[in-house]
């Protein structure tokens, strides 16, 4: 919720605002000496002025600001019309630089002599001198900022303000070390008009002030910032678009030092409050009203209260952080466990640390040390410093003489009371000694602190150097994994190859082995049959058909010898056995048993699951003469039934239809020499 702000110290106004109707006031600037520019225009004859007013230092003083310089121009000049909203910065105490029109002046007040100026490129709609160096120059319907040297007015560069939507320019603006504050508004669309901060190198966008209020429809017209100081931003706020007397006016404080340029308080103003600027001590503020003219100053001391403050920190304190500070100023267990359990923990420990006096209306920095000792959130500390420095020594020597007056008046009082006023004297003095003590405690505490920035920075630069130094072990290291992946990509696939290699030559070693002990087993046979032959008599035994037949019990007379080499026979034959015996399950095994009804006293190799039960199988089917190198039929008959038809046609049928040729021309043979 919005206060109101408090009564100006001073306000100067000029006479043509009185005498004639239409003037408006557009912009403002504070001199480092505290001397006012203003500049306006006349919305019915389109002329525009410039004055300057001089500087009134103190609230009580009776000088009254002076008018030391005021000029007036014509739409015109030379035949060329001049864009009424001239933008105005001070370079110096009395030198000013200006933009009417289309041209870029820079001017000495006390002898009303342009020093130098140059065109430029579009009509100024803002304007703002950085640190006496640089001019930033902002135009009309353009997003892009223009900045000059101020020595001769040379351009330096053009920055172009990222998201800003064409036809939109900035309104107000100020730049401050490496960042641009922008108000961006035209229009009545409420979504298009936007306090910015921008970053100087390259226009992007840092982040956005808040709006006052969600419920509401705000337009932004004007913001101040005091960097180096205080370390805040004020914003001003319109809930209308037109530029109507009765509109609500909001200045919103932000600190920049917080996360999110967080706002720590609201104030009203008065209809037509259209310019704000802060001083670069941070003590005073000026504002401008486009309706009257009047510029009204106030002291920081006043606009921001101790009341102020105590509201925005109870407003943010949680119960956990009261309990922190309860500790850390040692508050009695059972007065901080009645904090804690009331309904405003925060506002009953702001009171009971201002009855031990920890807390004082002009002194909070035993508060700052909590803060900074607790580690808690920085806003806070931020809040309470610039409570801290804007209470200058204006502020004290008010309270001073406060008290003093409050002294005199008790002095009126019966003689009862005297004792209490001597009381009240010891008391200014020791509030004299405490505020030396205080300023004391200032100069060492500002000491500390620039002691630990440059302690910080060393850190930090040293943590930046630790931090590339890790990047370069920890790339040397990835490069490393990848080397030692690549190796074991390049192992592993050697090792496959290997396994694979191996597993081949097991392979063949079986078949080989298998080859072997076929061949054996029919070269035993062979050697029985030639046995039996020879017992046989032969001289007179008659030509028999079926002597001829697959039989493998038969001998081998030498037509069988010529047609059919047993050596190599037997190699076929061996290598069709192998061959079927791979292409063979268990269970294939089990059921080509069954189908020879084989006795189960034989098959105690089909038991459990072997790469050699085929071929003990053949090796039966052998001996019993069911298959032999001549005769492979029962074993088609068998495939065919246990559907293995690929292994029948590639391996068994070819093998046979090898063999029955040659027989039939043994045994044509045979015949014919019987």
């Amino acid at each position: 919720m919005a206060s109101k702000i408090a009564t100006p110290r001073y306000c100067v106004q000029h006479s043509r605002f009185t005498k004639q109707d239409g003037w408006r006031l557009y912009d403002l600037s504070f001199s480092l000496n505290g001397n006012i520019a203003v500049t306006g225009y006349n919305e019915n004859t389109y002329r525009t002025y410039i004055d300057v007013h001089t500087n009134v230092r103190h609230s009580d003083s009776r000088d009254k600001p002076k008018l030391i310089y005021s000029k007036e121009f014509e739409k015109y000049e030379d035949g060329k019309w001049i864009y009424p909203y001239t933008s105005v910065s001070f370079i110096d105490d009395d030198v000013l630089v200006s933009c009417p029109g289309y041209k870029l002046e820079v001017f000495q007040v006390n002898k009303d002599e342009v020093l130098r100026s140059r065109s430029v490129n579009g009509s100024a709609r803002c304007l703002f001198v950085r640190e006496r160096r640089e001019i930033f120059l902002g135009f009309y319907q353009s997003n892009k900022i223009t900045v000059y040297d101020v020595i001769d007015l040379n351009e330096i560069k053009s920055i172009i303000l990222q998201g800003i939507q064409d036809g939109y320019w900035p309104g107000d603006m100020t730049a401050l070390d490496d960042r641009i504050f922008v108000c961006v508004g035209d229009g009545k669309e409420v979504s298009n008009h936007k306090s910015l901060i921008f970053e100087e190198k390259n226009g992007r966008i840092l982040s956005e002030f808040t709006r006052p209020t969600d419920t509401v429809k705000w337009y932004v017209q004007s913001v101040g910032v005091n960097m180096n100081t205080l370390g805040l931003a004020a914003v001003v706020w319109w809930d209308s678009y037109y530029y109507k007397e009765d509109t609500h006016r909001q200045i919103v404080f932000y600190s920049l030092l917080s996360e999110n340029n967080c706002s720590f308080l609201n104030v009203e103003v008065e209809s037509g409050v259209y310019r704000i600027r802060i001083s670069d001590r941070g003590d005073r503020m000026i504002t401008g009203n486009i309706w009257t003219g009047e510029v009204k100053v106030y002291g920081m001391a006043e606009v921001f209260t101790y009341n102020h403050f105590k509201e925005k920190l109870t407003s943010i304190l949680q119960t956990d952080e009261c309990t922190k500070l309860a500790n850390f100023f040692k508050i009695p267990k059972d007065q901080t466990d009645a904090i804690l359990s009331s309904e405003k923990p925060s506002v009953n420990l702001l009171r009971a640390l201002e009855e031990k006096d920890i807390l004082q209306s002009y002194n909070v920095e035993r508060l700052i040390e909590a803060f900074e000792e607790l580690t808690m959130n920085p806003f806070y500390r931020h809040v309470a410093e610039i409570l801290m420095k804007t209470r200058s020594p204006e502020f004290y020597t008010k309270l001073i003489k406060e008290m003093e007056e409050k002294m005199r008046m008790a002095q009126t009082r019966s003689e009862d009371e005297t004792m209490q006023l001597k009381e009240k004297a010891t008391e200014v003095e020791d509030l004299q000694k405490e505020l030396k003590e205080l300023r004391k405690q200032q100069e060492a505490h500002l000491q500390i602190t620039q002691e630990r920035e440059c302690k910080l920075k060393a850190v930090r630069d040293e943590d930046q150097l630790q931090l590339s130094s890790l990047k370069e072990e920890l790339e040397a290291v990835k490069n490393a994994k990848a080397e030692t992946e690549k190796v074991l990509i390049q192992t592993e696939e050697l090792l496959q190859k290997i396994i694979q290699e191996k597993n081949e030559i097991k392979t063949e070693l079986k078949q080989l082995q298998v080859a072997h002990s076929l061949r054996s087993v029919s070269l035993e046979e062979g050697k029985e049959n030639q046995a039996e032959s020879g017992k046989k008599v032969s001289a007179d035994t008659t030509y028999d058909a079926s002597s001829t037949t697959h039989d493998s019990s038969s001998t081998t007379s030498p037509v069988r010898e010529k047609y059919l080499p047993e050596s190599l026979l037997e190699d076929e034959f061996a290598k069709l056995l192998v061959k079927v015996a791979q292409k063979l399950s268990n269970s294939n095994c089990v059921m080509m048993a069954a189908y020879f009804n084989l006795p189960q006293s034989k098959l105690g190799f089909l038991q459990k699951e072997s790469d050699t039960s085929g071929i003990e199988l053949f090796h039966i089917l052998k001996e019993r003469n069911i298959i032999n190198m001549y005769d492979v039929s029962q074993l088609q008959e068998v495939l065919s039934v246990l559907h293995l038809v690929e292994v029948n046609e590639t391996l068994a049928i070819p093998y046979q239809n090898q063999i029955d040729p040659l027989l039939h021309q043994m045994n044509k043979v045979t015949r014919e020499e019987h």
